[in-house]
Protein backbone atom coordinates (compact mmCIF):
# COMPACT_ATOMS: atom_id res chain seq x y z
CA UNK A 1 0.00 0.00 0.00
CA UNK A 2 1.50 3.54 -0.68
CA UNK A 3 0.88 6.85 0.77
CA UNK A 4 -1.60 9.44 0.32
CA UNK A 5 -1.44 10.03 -3.72
CA UNK A 6 -1.80 13.17 -5.92
CA UNK A 7 -2.99 13.19 -9.16
CA UNK A 8 -1.20 15.79 -10.99
CA UNK A 9 -3.43 15.86 -14.60
CA UNK A 10 -6.38 16.61 -12.58
CA UNK A 11 -5.19 18.68 -9.66
CA UNK A 12 -6.93 16.43 -7.10
CA UNK A 13 -5.22 15.10 -4.07
CA UNK A 14 -6.50 11.59 -2.99
CA UNK A 15 -5.62 9.20 0.26
CA UNK A 16 -4.57 6.14 -0.40
CA UNK A 17 -5.39 2.60 1.03
CA UNK A 18 -2.97 2.59 3.72
CA UNK A 19 -4.27 6.14 5.03
CA UNK A 20 -7.57 5.14 5.19
CA UNK A 21 -7.12 2.18 7.07
CA UNK A 22 -5.05 4.71 9.70
CA UNK A 23 -8.46 6.98 9.38
CA UNK A 24 -10.26 3.07 10.84
CA UNK A 25 -7.70 2.51 12.98
CA UNK A 26 -8.23 6.29 14.54
CA UNK A 27 -11.75 6.34 15.29
CA UNK A 28 -11.97 2.79 16.51
CA UNK A 29 -9.00 3.39 18.71
CA UNK A 30 -9.96 6.88 20.35
CA UNK A 31 -13.86 5.51 21.43
CA UNK A 32 -13.29 2.98 24.31
CA UNK A 33 -16.64 1.32 23.17
CA UNK A 34 -15.76 0.83 20.12
CA UNK A 35 -11.95 -0.26 20.89
CA UNK A 36 -13.34 -3.01 23.39
CA UNK A 37 -15.72 -3.85 20.29
CA UNK A 38 -12.57 -3.78 17.92
CA UNK A 39 -10.76 -6.34 20.19
CA UNK A 40 -13.49 -8.82 20.72
CA UNK A 41 -14.68 -9.06 17.09
CA UNK A 42 -11.15 -8.64 15.23
CA UNK A 43 -11.39 -7.67 11.77
CA UNK A 44 -8.37 -6.20 10.35
CA UNK A 45 -7.10 -8.89 7.53
CA UNK A 46 -10.64 -7.96 5.38
CA UNK A 47 -10.53 -4.39 6.31
CA UNK A 48 -6.76 -4.55 4.61
CA UNK A 49 -7.82 -5.98 1.74
CA UNK A 50 -11.10 -4.17 1.09
CA UNK A 51 -9.22 -0.81 1.24
CA UNK A 52 -6.71 -2.11 -1.07
CA UNK A 53 -9.11 -3.12 -3.70
CA UNK A 54 -10.74 0.53 -3.16
CA UNK A 55 -7.84 2.00 -4.05
CA UNK A 56 -7.47 0.18 -7.81
CA UNK A 57 -10.23 3.15 -8.49
CA UNK A 58 -8.71 6.09 -8.09
CA UNK A 59 -12.45 7.93 -8.28
CA UNK A 60 -13.58 6.22 -5.55
CA UNK A 61 -10.88 7.22 -3.69
CA UNK A 62 -10.94 11.20 -4.48
CA UNK A 63 -15.15 10.93 -3.15
CA UNK A 64 -14.11 9.58 -0.27
CA UNK A 65 -11.54 11.96 0.09
CA UNK A 66 -14.05 14.70 -0.61
CA UNK A 67 -16.30 13.64 2.44
CA UNK A 68 -13.38 13.95 4.70
CA UNK A 69 -12.67 17.06 3.76
CA UNK A 70 -16.24 18.55 3.39
CA UNK A 71 -17.64 17.08 6.81
CA UNK A 72 -15.72 15.21 9.32
CA UNK A 73 -19.05 13.92 10.84
CA UNK A 74 -20.20 12.64 7.64
CA UNK A 75 -16.85 10.48 7.69
CA UNK A 76 -16.95 9.24 10.62
CA UNK A 77 -20.85 8.49 9.54
CA UNK A 78 -18.89 6.42 7.12
CA UNK A 79 -16.60 4.94 9.07
CA UNK A 80 -18.69 3.45 11.69
CA UNK A 81 -21.39 2.26 9.14
CA UNK A 82 -18.77 0.20 7.33
CA UNK A 83 -16.54 -1.27 10.03
CA UNK A 84 -19.80 -1.60 12.03
CA UNK A 85 -22.41 -3.31 9.79
CA UNK A 86 -19.68 -5.97 8.37
CA UNK A 87 -19.19 -6.62 11.83
CA UNK A 88 -22.99 -7.31 12.67
CA UNK A 89 -22.76 -9.33 8.78
CA UNK A 90 -20.14 -11.13 10.77
CA UNK A 91 -22.53 -12.09 13.39
CA UNK A 92 -25.35 -13.19 11.27
CA UNK A 93 -22.59 -15.55 9.36
CA UNK A 94 -23.45 -13.86 5.90
CA UNK A 95 -21.59 -14.89 3.47
CA UNK A 96 -18.60 -13.15 2.53
CA UNK A 97 -20.33 -11.34 -0.43
CA UNK A 98 -22.60 -9.75 1.22
CA UNK A 99 -20.19 -8.66 4.08
CA UNK A 100 -17.90 -7.06 1.67
CA UNK A 101 -20.82 -5.48 -0.19
CA UNK A 102 -21.99 -4.20 3.23
CA UNK A 103 -18.35 -2.14 3.97
CA UNK A 104 -18.45 -0.95 0.56
CA UNK A 105 -21.75 0.45 1.06
CA UNK A 106 -21.28 1.19 4.76
CA UNK A 107 -18.37 3.59 3.07
CA UNK A 108 -20.00 5.11 -0.01
CA UNK A 109 -23.43 5.39 0.78
CA UNK A 110 -23.09 9.08 0.81
CA UNK A 111 -21.09 10.06 -1.61
CA UNK A 112 -24.03 11.89 -3.85
CA UNK A 113 -24.08 14.94 -0.21
CA UNK A 114 -20.57 16.04 -0.81
CA UNK A 115 -18.59 14.32 -2.77
CA UNK A 116 -20.15 14.22 -6.55
CA UNK A 117 -18.95 17.00 -8.89
CA UNK A 118 -20.09 18.06 -11.94
CA UNK A 119 -17.15 16.34 -14.02
CA UNK A 120 -18.21 12.60 -12.06
CA UNK A 121 -21.98 13.09 -12.01
CA UNK A 122 -24.52 14.87 -13.99
CA UNK A 123 -28.08 15.08 -12.47
CA UNK A 124 -29.35 15.89 -15.31
CA UNK A 125 -28.83 13.07 -17.63
CA UNK A 126 -31.74 11.67 -19.43
CA UNK A 127 -32.06 8.66 -17.04
CA UNK A 128 -32.78 10.69 -13.91
CA UNK A 129 -34.13 14.30 -15.00
CA UNK A 130 -38.30 13.66 -15.12
CA UNK A 131 -37.54 12.47 -10.81
CA UNK A 132 -35.35 15.52 -10.46
CA UNK A 133 -37.33 17.84 -11.68
CA UNK A 134 -40.32 16.69 -9.61
CA UNK A 135 -38.04 17.18 -6.21
CA UNK A 136 -37.26 20.17 -4.06
CA UNK A 137 -33.89 21.25 -5.16
CA UNK A 138 -32.71 20.74 -1.61
CA UNK A 139 -34.63 17.20 -0.94
CA UNK A 140 -31.79 15.22 0.68
CA UNK A 141 -33.35 12.30 -0.50
CA UNK A 142 -31.68 12.44 -3.73
CA UNK A 143 -27.76 11.73 -2.26
CA UNK A 144 -28.97 8.16 -2.30
CA UNK A 145 -30.35 7.89 -5.85
CA UNK A 146 -27.44 9.61 -7.01
CA UNK A 147 -24.80 7.88 -4.59
CA UNK A 148 -26.04 4.45 -6.40
CA UNK A 149 -26.32 5.75 -9.54
CA UNK A 150 -23.03 6.94 -10.03
CA UNK A 151 -21.40 3.71 -8.27
CA UNK A 152 -23.47 1.40 -10.84
CA UNK A 153 -20.94 1.33 -13.58
CA UNK A 154 -17.92 1.60 -11.29
CA UNK A 155 -18.10 -1.17 -8.69
CA UNK A 156 -19.46 -3.50 -12.02
CA UNK A 157 -18.04 -6.65 -9.99
CA UNK A 158 -19.59 -6.34 -6.35
CA UNK A 159 -23.07 -7.72 -6.15
CA UNK A 160 -25.60 -5.64 -4.06
CA UNK A 161 -23.83 -2.54 -2.92
CA UNK A 162 -26.32 0.07 -5.29
CA UNK A 163 -29.15 -2.04 -3.84
CA UNK A 164 -27.91 -1.11 -0.24
CA UNK A 165 -27.18 2.36 -1.24
CA UNK A 166 -30.08 3.15 -2.53
CA UNK A 167 -32.09 1.95 0.27
CA UNK A 168 -30.04 3.00 3.09
CA UNK A 169 -32.37 5.50 4.21
CA UNK A 170 -35.49 2.89 3.63
CA UNK A 171 -38.17 2.11 6.48
CA UNK A 172 -40.18 -0.60 7.22
CA UNK A 173 -43.52 1.05 6.85
CA UNK A 174 -42.56 2.24 3.10
CA UNK A 175 -42.05 6.06 4.11
CA UNK A 176 -38.15 5.98 3.28
CA UNK A 177 -36.32 7.70 0.40
CA UNK A 178 -35.73 7.10 -2.27
CA UNK A 179 -37.87 4.30 -3.58
CA UNK A 180 -40.28 3.53 -0.89
CA UNK A 181 -39.46 0.26 -0.10
CA UNK A 182 -41.08 -1.95 3.01
CA UNK A 183 -39.43 -3.95 5.50
CA UNK A 184 -41.06 -7.24 3.50
CA UNK A 185 -39.20 -6.15 0.38
CA UNK A 186 -35.88 -5.18 2.30
CA UNK A 187 -33.11 -7.91 2.75
CA UNK A 188 -31.67 -8.51 6.20
CA UNK A 189 -28.61 -7.09 4.48
CA UNK A 190 -30.06 -4.14 3.56
CA UNK A 191 -31.56 -3.59 7.31
CA UNK A 192 -27.78 -4.09 8.77
CA UNK A 193 -26.88 -0.97 6.96
CA UNK A 194 -30.57 1.37 8.34
CA UNK A 195 -30.37 -0.09 11.61
CA UNK A 196 -26.65 1.34 11.51
CA UNK A 197 -27.62 4.79 9.79
CA UNK A 198 -30.88 4.96 12.72
CA UNK A 199 -27.50 4.33 14.92
CA UNK A 200 -25.85 7.20 13.38
CA UNK A 201 -28.40 9.90 13.70
CA UNK A 202 -29.13 8.97 17.61
CA UNK A 203 -24.83 9.34 18.17
CA UNK A 204 -25.03 12.73 16.51
CA UNK A 205 -27.73 13.65 18.44
CA UNK A 206 -26.49 12.72 21.31
CA UNK A 207 -23.05 14.39 21.08
CA UNK A 208 -21.15 11.42 19.18
CA UNK A 209 -19.41 7.80 18.94
CA UNK A 210 -19.26 7.79 23.29
CA UNK A 211 -22.70 7.49 23.90
CA UNK A 212 -23.30 3.82 22.24
CA UNK A 213 -24.93 3.15 25.73
CA UNK A 214 -27.67 5.49 25.01
CA UNK A 215 -28.89 4.05 22.02
CA UNK A 216 -29.15 0.54 23.33
CA UNK A 217 -32.92 1.13 24.98
CA UNK A 218 -33.94 1.82 21.18
CA UNK A 219 -32.44 -1.15 19.66
CA UNK A 220 -34.13 -3.00 22.60
CA UNK A 221 -37.71 -1.48 22.14
CA UNK A 222 -37.04 -1.21 18.28
CA UNK A 223 -36.37 -5.23 17.66
CA UNK A 224 -40.21 -5.77 18.79
CA UNK A 225 -41.19 -3.21 16.35
CA UNK A 226 -39.53 -4.18 12.93
CA UNK A 227 -36.00 -4.99 11.57
CA UNK A 228 -35.91 -7.64 14.76
CA UNK A 229 -33.39 -9.84 13.39
CA UNK A 230 -31.18 -6.68 12.69
CA UNK A 231 -31.35 -5.05 15.25
CA UNK A 232 -31.14 -7.73 17.53
CA UNK A 233 -27.77 -8.52 15.56
CA UNK A 234 -26.41 -4.80 16.24
CA UNK A 235 -27.89 -5.32 19.80
CA UNK A 236 -25.49 -7.81 20.41
CA UNK A 237 -22.39 -6.64 19.13
CA UNK A 238 -22.64 -3.62 21.17
CA UNK A 239 -24.16 -4.40 24.35
CA UNK A 240 -21.55 -6.40 25.75
CA UNK A 241 -18.98 -3.36 25.74
CA UNK A 242 -21.25 -1.22 27.31
CA UNK A 243 -21.84 0.05 30.57
CA UNK A 244 -25.39 -0.59 30.42
CA UNK A 245 -25.99 -0.71 34.32
CA UNK A 246 -29.15 -2.27 36.02
CA UNK A 247 -31.75 0.46 37.73
CA UNK A 248 -32.13 0.17 41.57
CA UNK A 249 -35.80 -0.61 42.00
CA UNK A 250 -37.20 1.33 44.65
CA UNK A 251 -40.33 2.66 45.33
CA UNK A 252 -40.19 5.94 43.63
CA UNK A 253 -39.07 3.80 40.27
CA UNK A 254 -42.02 1.88 40.60
CA UNK A 255 -44.34 4.88 40.71
CA UNK A 256 -42.89 6.73 38.51
CA UNK A 257 -43.07 4.22 35.95
CA UNK A 258 -46.89 3.57 36.51
CA UNK A 259 -47.69 7.32 36.24
CA UNK A 260 -45.60 7.13 32.96
CA UNK A 261 -47.71 3.94 31.83
CA UNK A 262 -50.75 5.38 32.80
CA UNK A 263 -50.10 8.67 30.26
CA UNK A 264 -49.02 5.87 27.44
CA UNK A 265 -52.00 4.31 28.02
CA UNK A 266 -54.09 7.24 27.38
CA UNK A 267 -52.14 8.39 24.39
CA UNK A 268 -52.33 5.04 22.76
CA UNK A 269 -56.84 5.49 23.22
CA UNK A 270 -56.02 8.76 21.48
CA UNK A 271 -53.96 6.97 18.42
CA UNK A 272 -56.30 4.21 17.79
CA UNK A 273 -59.07 6.77 17.43
CA UNK A 274 -57.09 8.96 14.98
CA UNK A 275 -55.78 5.55 13.12
CA UNK A 276 -59.76 4.90 12.92
CA UNK A 277 -60.64 8.45 11.54
CA UNK A 278 -57.55 8.09 8.68
CA UNK A 279 -58.55 4.64 7.53
CA UNK A 280 -60.45 6.37 4.47
CA UNK A 281 -56.82 7.55 3.36
CA UNK A 282 -54.63 4.85 4.06
CA UNK A 283 -53.10 5.53 0.25
CA UNK A 284 -51.69 8.87 1.73
CA UNK A 285 -48.27 7.43 2.39
CA UNK A 286 -47.95 9.61 5.58
CA UNK A 287 -51.28 8.36 6.65
CA UNK A 288 -50.04 4.44 6.35
CA UNK A 289 -47.12 5.30 8.04
CA UNK A 290 -48.76 6.64 11.40
CA UNK A 291 -51.25 3.98 10.84
CA UNK A 292 -48.34 1.42 10.59
CA UNK A 293 -46.54 2.62 13.83
CA UNK A 294 -49.50 2.79 15.83
CA UNK A 295 -50.32 -0.79 14.74
CA UNK A 296 -46.98 -1.69 16.53
CA UNK A 297 -47.67 0.17 19.30
CA UNK A 298 -51.05 -1.23 20.28
CA UNK A 299 -48.90 -4.61 19.61
CA UNK A 300 -46.99 -3.82 21.70
CA UNK A 301 -48.88 -2.70 24.36
CA UNK A 302 -51.57 -5.72 23.99
CA UNK A 303 -48.64 -8.80 23.01
CA UNK A 304 -46.25 -7.39 25.73
CA UNK A 305 -47.91 -6.49 28.60
CA UNK A 306 -44.82 -4.87 29.17
CA UNK A 307 -46.78 -1.19 29.47
CA UNK A 308 -49.72 -3.04 31.89
CA UNK A 309 -49.48 -0.07 34.90
CA UNK A 310 -51.43 -3.03 37.16
CA UNK A 311 -47.61 -4.89 37.20
CA UNK A 312 -46.47 -1.97 39.55
CA UNK A 313 -49.27 -2.13 42.20
CA UNK A 314 -46.96 -4.60 44.01
CA UNK A 315 -43.51 -3.64 43.11
CA UNK A 316 -42.14 -5.44 45.57
CA UNK A 317 -42.98 -9.04 44.36
CA UNK A 318 -42.02 -8.02 40.74
CA UNK A 319 -38.62 -9.35 40.04
CA UNK A 320 -35.72 -6.71 39.67
CA UNK A 321 -35.14 -7.38 35.44
CA UNK A 322 -38.39 -6.86 34.35
CA UNK A 323 -38.97 -3.67 36.09
CA UNK A 324 -35.35 -2.78 34.72
CA UNK A 325 -36.44 -4.27 30.83
CA UNK A 326 -40.02 -2.44 31.22
CA UNK A 327 -37.50 1.35 32.66
CA UNK A 328 -35.15 1.11 29.68
CA UNK A 329 -38.08 0.25 27.33
CA UNK A 330 -39.34 3.06 28.37
CA UNK A 331 -36.38 5.20 27.50
CA UNK A 332 -36.40 3.89 23.90
CA UNK A 333 -40.19 4.97 23.15
CA UNK A 334 -39.55 8.84 22.85
CA UNK A 335 -37.51 8.02 19.14
CA UNK A 336 -40.95 5.88 18.13
CA UNK A 337 -43.14 8.59 19.28
CA UNK A 338 -41.40 11.41 17.74
CA UNK A 339 -41.64 9.29 14.60
CA UNK A 340 -45.49 9.59 15.62
CA UNK A 341 -45.64 13.30 16.03
CA UNK A 342 -43.51 14.00 12.75
CA UNK A 343 -46.72 12.18 10.77
CA UNK A 344 -49.22 14.08 12.67
CA UNK A 345 -48.14 17.33 12.08
CA UNK A 346 -47.38 16.23 7.99
CA UNK A 347 -50.70 15.76 8.11
CA UNK A 348 -51.87 18.88 9.99
CA UNK A 349 -50.07 20.75 7.72
CA UNK A 350 -51.25 19.23 4.57
CA UNK A 351 -54.91 20.30 5.11
CA UNK A 352 -55.65 17.87 2.35
CA UNK A 353 -58.60 16.30 4.43
CA UNK A 354 -59.52 19.03 7.00
CA UNK A 355 -63.08 19.06 5.92
CA UNK A 356 -63.06 15.15 6.00
CA UNK A 357 -61.06 14.51 9.50
CA UNK A 358 -61.55 15.05 13.13
CA UNK A 359 -58.94 18.16 12.81
CA UNK A 360 -59.33 18.57 16.71
CA UNK A 361 -58.49 14.84 17.34
CA UNK A 362 -55.64 14.81 15.47
CA UNK A 363 -54.44 18.55 17.72
CA UNK A 364 -55.58 16.63 21.03
CA UNK A 365 -53.17 13.35 19.51
CA UNK A 366 -50.04 15.78 18.89
CA UNK A 367 -50.43 17.47 22.35
CA UNK A 368 -50.68 13.91 23.84
CA UNK A 369 -47.50 12.72 21.87
CA UNK A 370 -45.50 16.13 23.31
CA UNK A 371 -46.01 15.43 26.75
CA UNK A 372 -45.35 11.65 26.89
CA UNK A 373 -42.08 12.70 24.71
CA UNK A 374 -40.93 15.40 26.98
CA UNK A 375 -42.26 12.52 30.20
CA UNK A 376 -40.34 10.34 29.24
CA UNK A 377 -37.20 11.86 28.20
CA UNK A 378 -37.01 13.37 31.50
CA UNK A 379 -34.06 15.90 31.59
CA UNK A 380 -32.17 13.92 29.09
CA UNK A 381 -29.99 16.51 27.22
CA UNK A 382 -27.42 16.31 24.86
CA UNK A 383 -23.82 18.59 24.72
CA UNK A 384 -25.58 20.76 21.82
CA UNK A 385 -28.29 21.80 24.19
Amino acid sequence: MSDSSFDYLGGNYYISAASLLLEFRNFVDSHPVLFKINVANPCWPQLVLYCEELEQNTDIMRAITRIHTSSQIEFERALFCSWGSLLVARILNLDTIHQRALFYAGLLQDLGKYALNEESFSITSNSNVSFLTSKPENDECLHALMSSTYLEDILTDIEGVNDLILNHHAKDDGTGYPSHVSESQLNVDNQVLIVANEISDRLDQLGGHNQIAEVLPNLKLGRLLYFTKAQNAWLSLLEPHTSFGQVEVDPYTSDELKIKGRKLENLLSCLLNVSGDLLPYDFNLTVHGLRSMIRKLASLFTDTGIFDTSIFDSAEQIPKEIINEVYFLFKGLPEILMRCMYFVDDILKSKKYDSNINVALLSECRELLHKNIKNLEGRRCNIFT
